[in-house]
Parts: C-alpha cells; sequence; structure tokens
C-alpha cells in the first residue's frame, strides 16, 4: 500500500466513521478491552472508532491505522484475522512516509 491509496483510505473512513479519543480507564465498558491491551477499537453499529486516549503517541498511531486497516478490509470482504493486520501495521508504520501520513491525519482529525 502506498501513501496516496493510504490516504485515500483514510480519508474515506474516516468520513464514514466518527472517531473518539477516551480514556478506557474512565469508562467501565472498556476495561475488558484495557484488561486484554487493546487500545481500540470498532462498533460498526455506531460507526464508530474508539481509541484509549491514555496511549503513547506512537501507541495511538499503530492503534488508529490498525483499526483503520480493519475496516477497510471488512468493507472489501477480504478476510484478515486480528493477527494479520497486526503485521501489516507495523510493516506499514516503519515506513517514515506512512507514519508521518498518519501522524499528521490524526493531528488534523484532532484539531
Amino acid at each position: 500500500m502506498d501513501p496516496p491509496e493510504l490516504s485515500s483510505i483514510l480519508k474515506k473512513i474516516t468520513s464514514d466513521f466518527k472517531i473518539v479519543w477516551i480514556d478506557f480507564n474512565a469508562h467501565s465498558d472498556f476495561l475488558p478491552y484495557l484488561q486484554r491491551k487493546i487500545g481500540g477499537l470498532v462498533r460498526f453499529d455506531e460507526n464508530t472508532i474508539y481509541i484509549h486516549s491514555k496511549l503513547s503517541p506512537t501507541e495511538k498511531e499503530l492503534t488508529f491505522l490498525h483499526e483503520i486497516l480493519s475496516i477497510y478490509y471488512y468493507e472489501k470482504e477480504i478476510l484478515r484475522h486480528d493477527e494479520e493486520i497486526e503485521r501489516e501495521t507495523i510493516e506499514l508504520y516503519q515506513r517514515p512516509e506512512i507514519k508521518s501520513l498518519v501522524a499528521n491525519f490524526i493531528g488534523k482529525i484532532k484539531g
């Protein structure tokens, strides 16, 4: 996946889904995710991506990218195991141009 393709995917998904940065510790509904070391989740019934606001900047970027890829593959009806998406997320994020794209995109979303 190249930066223009990822940029297009980011724009589409973030226009379709609301991004919520929330402290998972402060909401009992999210504690099971924290206990399993999960920092983000997608609620398709709400069209919402929830990301734990207390993650480090790098963890926030990785989690955001992971959730975006999960939605992308789901919408394309391409079956991917969570571990496959995690590997792809890490591989993509290691590329400076992708890391910069994701960081800039999050910066725009958060204002």
